[in-house]
């Protein structure tokens, strides 16, 4: 078939349109490749579903699903056994029921909402270059439709000003996300920062989040985020090893990082976080250990958040393996050796644990966004392609420029994909939340929460198991489950499955009763 165009058909479009809009591009770019390998010039509804199915991705529960699927694997080294899910999800979560988008921002708009903590976010879907692991590519920074963009976030921003959900709490942690949103200019970020500052709720100790890249974020830029409320940089370095950069698209070298992070911070006005990814081609131990001792003994940084590297469809890293012009990404079980360095090194250097893949070198460091959203809390979208939740439901928005300013043109607020949250929203926030937070999960605390005395009898059968695997230490008397060096390696496997688990053993309770 060669490059021959796949034609997609009116229903398998209406169907990928119904996933959450930031998983769109990898289902597409997987059933794309899957049909140029089995020949296929039309994509049918039934083949997507195989595709879906045989991935793993967009798994649903069903009255077939046995609770055994959820076991973890038994072996010698529970870190290279796992588990027989995929290992490719992103971020575990609940499932939703799909409703009408039409008028549903003119029902959250008039809500006044009372829950213990919210967050705003606001994406910037433009990068200068593509990084080649990146599976989450919306667009080429455009200067000159990124400044129209800006204009167009405070359309939004006044349409959640102007709402009474969004007077009706503060926010206690704003993150500029992208994409990149240091790209925006200097005028446009004080613009917008000056906006929020003005019209948006913020409370008093509000953590307010710039994420980017250290390339091109001139001192203009810097100063116009520190005078206007930011007060933490998250900078996306992944390795310090400019070899390994270089070959993921990245553009500085380890020399220019290092000075331009102590230049940002010796204004002392905000602190400064980091992300590494391990697992990258030709990523040594040797390298990793390498950038494990250099982020922290780095001047100026104050943590670093540590990811995995997901080889997903849409990645470059994939096309370029099977073709030869990169070397294969580190398998599983090199990862989990990574993994383990990782946990070491900095229990050795007396580094404070913030959670699952976050350390802290200095008590700057609240690190408030990365778990509000965790527990299920309210997140505000803003911006293309942003998605968060609001008022019990879960919203994503248009990704296309086009589309996202026509809506705000009609003063509508940007939706494309609403879930109403199942019964069980909070119950697996605070699942999702405590492991991401603490490692463990308290399940006697839950069943007084919640008022169901059924939690930890449901749950048993399948935290005996991972007891027995390796992946957790278990207490039924107490009811509280620690994660292992592995649970933590495999975390996102446990707290997914540990959610389907929870809604299928409800089912079956109900139905026997």
């Amino acid at each position: 078939m060669g490059n021959e165009k796949i034609k997609w058909t009116s229903e398998v479009e209406e169907l990928i349109k119904g996933a959450p809009v930031f998983v769109q591009p990898m289902i597409r770019k997987l059933v794309e490749n899957s049909a140029r390998r089995d020949g296929m010039v039309e994509v049918t509804k039934k083949y997507v579903n195989e595709v879906r199915e045989k991935s793993g991705m967009g798994r649903k529960i069903n009255n077939e699903t046995k609770l055994e699927e959820y076991y973890a694997i038994i072996g010698k080294n529970p870190l290279y056994a796992g588990f027989h899910t995929s290992n490719d999800l992103i971020h575990p979560g609940g499932s939703g029921e799909p409703i009408a988008v039409d008028g549903v921002w003119n029902k959250m708009q008039g809500i006044s909402e009372r829950v213990s903590r919210r967050a705003l976010y606001i994406h910037i879907p433009f990068c200068v270059a593509r990084c080649k692991f990146c599976s989450f590519y919306q667009s080429r920074t455009n200067f000159k439709e990124l400044s129209k963009y800006a204009e167009y976030i405070i359309k939004e921003l006044r349409l959640v000003a102007e709402s009474t959900v969004g007077q009706s709490m503060p926010i206690h942690a704003l993150y500029f996300g992208g994409g990149t949103p240091t790209d925006l200019s200097a005028e446009d970020l004080e613009m917008i920062l000056k906006y929020v500052n003005s019209c948006i709720p913020l409370a008093n100790d509000c953590e307010i989040t710039m994420e980017g890249r250290i390339h091109d974020f001139t001192d203009e830029k810097v100063l116009a985020c520190l005078n206007n409320g930011v007060n933490r940089f998250s900078f996306g370095i992944q390795s310090f090893n400019t070899g390994i950069r270089q070959q993921m698209g990245r553009i500085d070298d380890q020399e220019f990082l290092l000075e331009r992070i102590a230049r940002i911070a010796s204004y002392q006005k905000a602190m400064i976080s980091v992300d590494l990814i391990y697992g990258l081609p030709d990523q040594t131990r040797k390298i990793w250990l390498e950038d494990l001792k250099t982020v922290k003994n780095a001047a100026g940084i104050d943590s670093v958040s540590i990811y995995s590297l997901k080889n997903l469809p849409g990645s470059p890293i994939k096309e370029m393996v099977s073709n030869r012009k990169l070397s294969p990404p580190a398998s599983i079980t090199e990862q989990a050796d990574l993994f383990t360095i990782t946990r070491e090194y900095f229990a050795d250097e007396n580094c404070k644990r913030l959670g699952l893949r976050h350390w802290a070198f200095s008590n700057r460091e609240r690190s408030m966004y990365n778990f509000i959203p965790k527990y299920n809390n309210s997140c505000i979208p803003v911006g293309n392609g942003a998605g968060g939740r609001l008022a019990g439901y879960s919203i994503y928005q248009k990704m296309k420029n086009s589309e996202y300013f026509d809506m705000l043109d009609r003063g509508e607020k940007p939706i494309a994909a609403v879930f109403r949250a199942s019964p069980y929203a909070q119950f697996e926030g605070d699942i999702v939340g405590s492991f991401e937070e603490f490692r463990q999960v308290n399940l006697h605390n839950l069943e007084i929460k919640y008022g169901d005395e059924t939690i930890i009898s449901r749950l048993s059968l399948l935290l005996d198991q991972w007891a027995k695997a390796g992946m957790v230490e278990w207490n039924n008397k107490t009811g509280v489950i620690r994660m292992t060096p592995a649970g933590e390696f495999y975390n996102v496997q446990i707290t997914q499955n540990l959610i389907n688990y929870n809604a299928i053993s409800l089912r079956t309770a109900r139905g026997k009763a």
